[in-house]
């Protein structure tokens, strides 16, 4: 493996999740020398900022490539948040995160492993699993929580497995309609292929609404 990697995490009062989502990225396997750290804090009033301030102090130690920090004043969303998260980004590929995600280890090696092998693919989606908080320790669970989008002929999207207990029903490569916006992995030249007036996404749309908005262009630009 020797791609860069952009992980771009957008924030606002995570510090209940903060740690455990940079303790899951510094335990990756992936080669920590091609892994950039972006995050960008949209006005967090609570000790996100603090805490992510002092994992800066450290991550030299761990070998990243690159650690950044961007503070706004406003709440700027998730997607306007990825939008200027990428004029930071040098990554062949693009992490896009929320805070409260907590990557398997395996994550990233996996990820860049199946883009390498198949240069038609734009996005990922990974399954993505429930869990608890309890005393700050993560609760794992066998429920998933999505597997991205599925959309019907009546144009009605819903998460796929929502709900679900994993039972290997989504063990197996499928196409979806579209990344759900919790962890999207993303070849950054389908990404940026997708603007339209140099957005990502319509910013009348403002959650969740953004993540269907970014399934449809990535559909319909090829992605």
């Amino acid at each position: 493996m020797s791609e860069k990697v952009s992980i771009n995490i957008v924030v606002r009062n995570g510090e209940k999740y903060i740690r455990h989502c940079l303790d899951a990225i510094l335990a990756q396997t992936y080669p920590h020398n091609l892994i950039e750290l972006n995050i960008l804090d949209n006005g967090s009033t609570d000790t996100t900022k603090e805490t992510i301030r002092d994992f800066g102090f450290r991550i030299s130690d761990f070998g990243f490539a690159k650690f950044n920090l961007v503070e706004s004043k406003l709440n700027l969303g998730m997607w306007p948040g990825q939008e200027e998260l990428l004029k930071h980004s040098s990554g062949k590929y693009i992490l896009a995160m929320a805070v409260d995600v907590f990557l398997d280890k395996d994550f990233l090696i996996k990820a860049v492993e199946r883009m390498e092998n198949d240069g038609n693919i734009g996005a990922l989606e990974a399954k993505i699993y429930r869990y608890e908080l309890s005393n700050g320790n993560i609760v794992p669970s066998n429920i998933i929580d999505t597997c991205g989008f599925k959309i019907f002929k009546s144009r009605r999207i819903i998460n796929i497995g929502h709900g679900e207990t994993d039972g290997g029903q989504f063990g197996k490569f499928m196409e979806i309609f579209g990344v759900e916006g919790a962890a999207p992995f993303f070849r950054r030249e389908a990404l940026e292929d997708i603007r339209i007036k140099g957005g990502l996404v319509d910013k009348d749309y403002f959650w969740y609404g953004d993540d269907l908005d970014l399934a449809w262009r990535m559909r319909l630009f090829g992605g």
